[in-house]
Formats: structure tokens, C-alpha cells, sequence
């Protein structure tokens, strides 16, 4: 007679190589999700390679990769050295704003509004759930610091269990984790060059078309694919099915293993960072002037040269009191390719070239 054998997983500690087989499951989809990102960084490199090309040539310069794989622009005798996708101008800054909950504590020195939040660890999940459960209306969990392009973020959380999930993912990046009040509306990045106001760009959550044939995850793979291949570029980033696409998906009843119906759009995670070009709109004429002057203020008091402040409202064109929006982030060094890869691209203002110029006339240790 054959006995059945009950395994209890959780007295794996008692046998190493169990305890490390699942140790290596549990992390099984965020290591798909780090070789899928890494698939793009040939892409990145390239687009960011061409741009610093291109925008040295417009002001009379040349930009020569170097050995140690950033870029020499160089005019008139004159030269710096750059990333190969960033430029620092405020390096001595970025651990500081790097941690989130530093960063409200920042803009709130200034009297600018942040979410409701709360700083905790795995340990303090209660101190969450008791935050989560005074509210009246979603809450996001993020790593608070260490990380950036979303990645860790889950947004859309009203119950317990869910709180609990994306903890425990967030954790996977960072102990020291945060949970805010979701803001209604949508993200927009302003950004500002030595105390200048330059532009402005409305980033939408990621979303898709369905075929009617091909389930949430093939379109989502058929978009990566499409990311990485198609000309000219539209995204520098794949988009990656994580805690927070399944949680949007699963509020709007879909599974990654769900076909939506022909025709049918639909938003795959609120977190906006692995939008595409479709998604991301020029708003610089649209902004509301307080909002660009407490920006303005706030950088210059920083002393921050080069810079991104993600603010979240419904209406960018009004101030931020009167539609109940928030400043979420300060973002040094700002991602620059937000600012090209807009739905309108004849609307984008070429930064690279605005910022090299700046460069050459006040010259900088970066």
C-alpha cells in the first residue's frame, strides 16, 4: 500500500535545497521581468547615441563616444562629458531625492501638497493596513528608495489582501517601503534647466487594443516585440505584466489570460512609466503658472540645475488646491527621451540641444 506524503513548505528552512528551490520561484517572474528589460537596453543606448548626435550637430558640435562608454560633446575647443543615456548636473542631490518619503518631506517644507502617506517595513504591515483602511479611496505601495521607472509600484489598492500582495512585492526591491493616497488624474513631468521652465509632458497609463483573438498576454508581448523592432522608436522600455498590471486588470475583471473583446482599449497598469509614445502627450502650453512657480521656486532653492517634478492632478491648467492634485517626485537626472517619444513629435522641444548649449555657456563637473 502506497501512503500518501503531506509536505509542509513552511518548515523548508529544514531542507537548504528546497528552502532555495523556492526561494528561486517565489522570484521566478521578477527575473523574466529584469531579462525583458534588459533586451532593451541595446535601444536605449542606441536612441540616446543618436539624439546626443544629432542634437550636438544642431548647435555646432560633435559627440564622440569615449573608452569608458559615455559621450565627449565637444565645440570650439570647448568640451564635457556625458552619460550614455543621462545627463548629471546634480549629482550630489540624487541620493536625497532618490528616497521618496524624503521627497514629500521636501516639497512639504515648501508648503506644496504631497498624498497622504505612511513609511513602513514588512514587519509594520498593520501600521498600513490601519493607514489603508482610513481612507476613502485607493492607495498606492512603492520601494521607497532604490528604485525608479515604476518598477515595485502597485497603485489601485483598497483591501487588505491586496495591500499584503504588493507589499511583499515591493519588498522584493527595497525593506523600507511606502504607501500613499492614490491622487486622481494623470501624471505629468515638468522639467527645469537652471530655474527655466522647458516643458511639460502628460504621461497616460499604458494601454492596449484588443484583436479578439489573442489573450492580454500575447498583446502584451506582440506590443513588446513591436517596441524593440519597430521604427521610429515608440517606447524605451518593455511592458511588463508585474503586481500592479495584474491588480488594473483585475479591477477591470480581466486576467493576463483573458481576449477582450475586437476593438476594445483598454488600460493594462496605471503606473505611466512603461506607457508608450501614444500615451504621452506635450502639455507645456498648458500648464497653470502657480504650478510652474512653485516648481521654479522649489528648484532654485534645492539648487538644483537640471530636473523632472512629477506632479499628479486631473486638470494641469489649474492650480493644483482648486483640483485636489499633488507633487509626487523630483527627478534627477530626468529621463530626457519622455520629452521626444510624445504622440505629437512635432510638438517636442528639443531638449538635448536647449540643455548642451546651457552647458557650453555655464560650464558644469558632470
Amino acid at each position: 500500500m502506497t501512503r500518501a506524503l503531506a509536505w509542509d513548505f513552511s518548515s523548508a528552512g529544514a531542507f537548504p535545497q528546497l528552502d532555495g528551490f523556492l526561494r528561486k520561484i517565489r522570484k521566478l517572474p521578477e527575473a523574466r521581468s529584469i531579462l525583458l528589460r534588459r533586451q532593451f537596453i541595446p535601444l536605449r543606448l542606441a536612441f540616446y547615441a543618436d539624439l546626443w548626435r544629432t542634437s550636438a550637430a544642431a548647435i555646432g558640435a560633435v559627440a564622440e563616444p569615449t573608452p569608458d562608454g559615455r559621450y565627449r560633446i565637444s565645440r570650439a575647443g570647448k568640451s564635457f562629458l556625458i552619460g550614455a543615456k543621462d545627463v548629471r548636473l546634480d549629482r550630489s542631490q540624487e541620493p536625497m531625492l532618490a528616497d521618496k518619503a524624503n521627497t514629500h518631506a521636501v516639497f512639504r517644507r515648501h508648503g506644496l501638497a504631497v498624498p497622504g502617506h505612511l513609511l513602513f517595513r514588512m514587519q509594520d504591515i498593520s501600521e498600513a493596513e490601519a493607514f489603508l483602511n482610513g481612507q476613502t479611496g485607493a492607495v498606492v505601495v512603492k520601494p521607497a528608495d532604490g528604485t525608479g521607472a515604476g518598477r515595485g509600484v502597485t497603485t489601485g489598492l483598497r483591501s487588505v489582501e491586496d495591500l499584503r500582495a504588493a507589499a511583499s512585492y515591493a519588498a522584493k526591491y527595497n525593506p523600507h517601503l511606502l504607501v500613499e493616497q492614490q491622487i486622481a488624474g494623470q501624471s505629468h513631468r515638468l522639467l527645469f534647466l537652471d530655474g527655466e521652465f522647458l516643458d511639460a509632458v502628460r504621461r497616460d497609463p499604458p494601454t492596449l487594443v484588443a484583436d479578439g483573438v489573442s489573450t492580454i498576454r500575447t498583446l502584451v508581448r506582440r506590443e513588446n516585440r513591436n517596441r524593440l523592432h519597430t521604427s521610429p522608436v515608440t517606447a524605451l522600455s518593455p511592458l511588463v505584466i508585474d503586481q500592479d498590471a495584474r491588480n488594473t486588470l483585475a479591477a477591470a475583471g480581466f486576467t493576463p489570460h483573458f481576449r477582450p473583446e475586437f476593438g476594445k482599449s483598454f488600460t493594462v497598469k496605471l503606473a505611466s512609466n512603461e506607457n508608450a509614445a501614444a500615451q504621452n502627450h506635450s502639455v507645456r502650453g498648458e500648464v497653470h503658472p502657480e504650478t510652474i512657480r512653485h516648481c521654479r521656486e522649489l528648484v532654485q532653492d534645492l539648487g538644483l540645475r537640471f530636473c523632472g517634478i512629477d506632479v499628479m492632478t486631473t486638470d494641469i491648467s489649474q492650480p493644483l488646491q482648486k483640483t485636489g492634485g499633488a507633487y509626487l517626485e523630483i527627478n534627477t537626472p530626468p529621463g530626457i527621451h519622455h520629452h521626444y517619444l510624445v504622440s505629437e513629435p512635432e510638438q517636442a522641444v528639443p531638449i538635448a540641444k536647449i540643455l548642451f548649449d546651457s552647458i557650453f555657456e555655464r560650464p558644469a563637473d558632470i
